[in-house]
């Protein structure tokens, strides 16, 4: 009976030894299936057959996409943006900044072009301020000179005159544009807010009755406006020729009282198209 009794329990004891080696193996085959096709299809394990290879294919393949798409959007971001930074930087600023021009030259637009002399006709006087209100005539007085050349005039040189005794020499250079205007003034400041191209200062005075003004360059009359006191303008109004007149401005019929407000608020429009009379 004792020897019955140690097999049974001996055979008991093996029974248990082999089910808690067998249930270890079964969790130790559980873990390495989740981590490859064959153990998760029931399949023997097969290194050939892992997806570890796929997987990680798979994972650079849309890490790799995903790099390419970004690169992609930064290079286009980056083109974009050099793109936009030309086009400002194009678009801005004045193109004769700096002057790519010589002393002889001007420059309009980018380009240089060559500056002539003024010939008769080339310029036009379309605009006088005889009798300013908000400052007194000694600071206020200006006029206007209209270019109808096809190409820039240098007025250094020329003459501003009256009939009488008032006479002014252009100093240094003063170019007109073609088609350009300039002003030309008593005073720089406290001239009732002007900005001048040019001051003549006290050899000009323009009066506020009967009057002549006149630019000359070479010996040449280039224009010539004989006003009277019966002329269109009056305390703080400048006369101004209708812009339809051309370059017929000896016709007082083809000036009127200018209305637009200039500066500290008399009537004129110093260095800007005329009003049409």
């Amino acid at each position: 009976m004792r020897r019955v009794a140690w097999g049974l329990l001996w055979v008991s004891l093996i029974g248990c030894d082999r089910e808690v080696e067998s249930g270890f193996a079964s969790i130790s085959g559980g873990e390495s299936a989740g981590m490859t096709t064959a153990g998760s299809t029931g399949q023997p394990d097969d290194p050939g057959t892992s997806t570890t290879a796929p997987d990680d294919d798979d994972g650079d393949a849309s890490s790799d996409a995903a790099s390419t798409d970004d690169n992609a959007d930064e290079s286009t971001e980056s083109t974009d943006g050099d793109a936009t930074t030309t086009g400002t930087s194009d678009g801005g600023g004045d193109p004769c900044e700096p002057n790519p021009c010589d002393a002889t030259e001007v420059c309009v637009d980018g380009a240089c072009e060559g500056m002539a002399a003024p010939q008769a006709g080339d310029l036009v006087i379309t605009e006088l301020q005889p009798n300013p209100d908000v400052v007194t005539d000694d600071a206020g007085e200006w006029f206007e000179l209209l270019s109808v050349a096809a190409t820039p005039l240098e007025l250094g040189g020329c003459t501003l005159a009256d009939l009488d005794s008032d006479s002014h020499t252009v100093a240094g250079s003063l170019v007109i544009p073609a088609g350009g205007v300039v002003v030309l003034a008593r005073a720089a400041a406290g001239n009732g807010g002007l900005a001048p191209d040019y001051v003549y200062g006290n050899d000009l005075s323009l009066a506020n009755g009967d009057d002549e003004l006149s630019i000359s360059c070479g010996g040449v009359v280039i224009d010539e406006v004989v006003y009277a006191g019966s002329w269109p303008f009056g305390a703080g109004a400048a006369a101004q020729l209708d812009p339809a007149a051309g370059a017929s401005n000896d016709d007082p019929s083809q000036w009127c009282t200018a209305t637009t407000a200039y500066g500290d608020g008399d009537l004129g429009s110093p260095g800007a198209p005329n009003d049409p009379c």
